[in-house]
């Protein structure tokens, strides 16, 4: 059975918010697949069963990673500018050291990896976020990387601008050079992920897709569903919108390759996984702000709308984590207020730094690091 050819639409993502992929389809847009993106799928009587078994995902380290250079950009921050063939672009990455990693240099520090949301990067987290001083003095080494203006933390299959492999270039090749370059507790409990709106989702994604490497994370409005008409239009708008692509880069537009492509990173298929972590948070207003001011708008409401599912997931699967509805919108000053309440448990569930009587631990990352030696 043949069917029309898809064709890309210029409709942006702020246009489609209102409608949804309802409107989109109402336009002629049928083709594109987005009424697989719906609702009401059937998905909470029974909870479907992840669709990767845990552990089974390679997070081998891939050779390709180069460092060009480097800045100061704080006390004990420095922006490490990165090259890799996954990313068709600079990528960097903030690290932030702990006060004691200088003096103390048999001890290992765990890592928390905060993530950014769409149309943002690295720096967002360190000016808007105020992270560092919100980490504080904690025992932790902070590492805030490039995830794309809409690179929703997986390798795109359909780039018409050049590569994007972002959850290759953040499990295979960031991590082992984190591993390698600084003194970390390299182990599942030694790394926790925390992060606001695309990056929230892209924590609760990694920690439940790769066990092995993550046992910690927040989400600070982050999507939990990908099943809503408001995922559908971030993901399938959010290339052409933030990341200099195409409609549709992400995912495609076949109905059915999107459902076989969408299904290992929805949070709520992957609520299984995320049973047994040392934490799980969850941080969601509600559209409607509170003495933290702004402007009431349906983005926030949209997104608690996908938190309420994955909830019910997680519920269903026995997972314990936190919970943390709200009043609020999709603003730094409330994200600011999130991870200034989760930064002490979020430590805390963390294996504490401490001595490294073996010896230096060295990852064998084949990584290209000639510009810097920050051990």
């Amino acid at each position: 059975m043949s069917s029309a050819p898809t064709r890309s639409l210029p409709v942006s993502r702020r246009a489609l918010l209102g409608g949804g992929a309802a409107a989109l389809v109402a336009a002629g847009g049928g083709a594109l697949g987005l009424q697989w993106w719906r609702e009401d799928r059937r998905r909470f009587a029974i909870p479907a069963p992840s669709p990767v078994p845990i552990g089974t995902l390679d997070t081998t380290p891939l050779p390709g990673l180069s460092v060009g250079g480097r800045s100061a950009v704080g006390e004990r921050a420095t922006r490490h500018v990165l090259h890799t063939a996954l990313v068709q672009r600079q990528t960097d990455v903030i690290v932030r050291l702990p006060a004691s990693y200088a003096s103390a240099p048999a001890r290992r520090y765990p890592v928390l990896y905060l993530l950014h949301g769409t149309g943002a990067d690295c720096t967002s987290w360190w000016t808007d976020g105020q992270a560092a001083q919100l980490v504080g003095d904690r025992e932790v080494i902070l590492v805030i990387p490039d995830c794309g203006g809409a690179g929703w933390f997986t390798d795109w299959p359909h780039p018409s601008a050049g590569r994007q492999d972002w959850e290759s270039f953040h499990i295979r090749q960031l991590v082992p050079w984190v591993d390698q370059t600084f003194r970390t507790l390299a182990e599942p409990g030694g790394r926790a992920l925390a992060g606001n709106s695309m990056g929230g989702y892209g924590a609760v994604v990694y920690a439940a897709r790769y066990r092995q490497l993550f046992d910690v994370a927040a989400a600070f409005s982050g999507v939990g569903d990908l099943g809503t008409d408001y995922a559908a239009t971030e993901v399938y708008d959010g290339p052409a919108d933030f990341g200099g692509d195409r409609l549709g880069a992400i995912y495609g537009t076949d109905p059915e390759a999107v459902s076989r492509a969408i299904a290992p990173h929805d949070p709520v298929l992957l609520a299984d996984r995320m049973r047994g972590l040392r934490r799980l948070a969850l941080y969601c207003g509600d559209g409607t702000p509170d003495a933290l001011g702004g402007a009431a708008g349906g983005e926030e409401a949209q997104i608690r709308v996908t938190n309420d599912h994955l909830v019910r997931a997680l519920r269903a699967q026995g997972v314990a984590f936190q919970w943390h509805p709200q009043r609020g919108v999709h603003a730094w000053p409330y994200w600011r207020r999130h991870l200034a309440a989760e930064i002490g448990p979020l430590t805390a569930a963390l294996a504490p730094a401490r001595g490294d009587p073996g010896g230096h631990f060295r990852v064998n990352a084949q990584i290209s690091d000639a510009a810097e030696t920050a051990r």
